[in-house]
């Protein structure tokens, strides 16, 4: 049974990364110093069943439920995030370590800062579906952003802490 839930929730993981890349566009800037530029191409959201039949809810009822948002990055590449948002920090942590036990090969862990203040936890992840994860806790906020580049998982995990973000995705920034 623990390896069939693995396996679903490398599928989600997976999934993400394929939606991401199945959206992005043909290389834009091939290695260029362009600055990255995302765009959303996709948004939904699933019940992650595994994390619910280990126990995990989020604040939206009795399910584990992710956002979904895959975005076309202006170098070619896709990306993906995935949010959860919990009743707790406690619980949002307890998740990610959760997620850390199945995702793949740990490269990195330690705090998540903004602007110097501790908010959570962040972890990097390389994926054993080709790709990289970088994971991290805001509060009660799970967030995952992936890609098969680290470059632009930090990149989008990166924007996504300014408090502008949304306003330039929508705007194809």
């Amino acid at each position: 049974m623990r390896s069939r839930k693995r396996a679903i929730l490398h599928s989600i993981t997976a999934a993400a990364v394929a939606l991401a890349l199945w959206f992005a566009p043909a290389g834009a800037y091939a290695g260029g110093e362009k600055p990255l530029k995302f765009s959303v191409s996709a948004m939904a959201e699933a019940v992650d069943g595994n994390a619910t039949e280990a126990g995990f809810r989020t604040e939206s009822g009795n399910e584990c439920r992710l956002a979904l948002t895959s975005f076309n990055v202006s170098n070619g590449e896709g990306a993906a995030m995935v949010s959860a948002y919990f009743a707790t920090a406690d619980e949002a942590n307890r998740y990610l370590d959760w997620r850390l036990k199945s995702d793949g090969e740990i490269k990195k862990q330690g705090p998540n800062t903004i602007a110097g203040k501790l908010v959570g936890r962040r972890a990097v992840v390389l994926l054993k579906t080709n790709g990289w994860e970088v994971i991290w806790t805001y509060g009660s906020t799970f967030r995952s952003f992936t890609s098969v580049e680290l470059s632009v998982a930090l990149e989008l995990e990166k924007r996504n802490k300014a408090p502008d973000f949304w306003n330039g995705v929508l705007a194809g920034k």
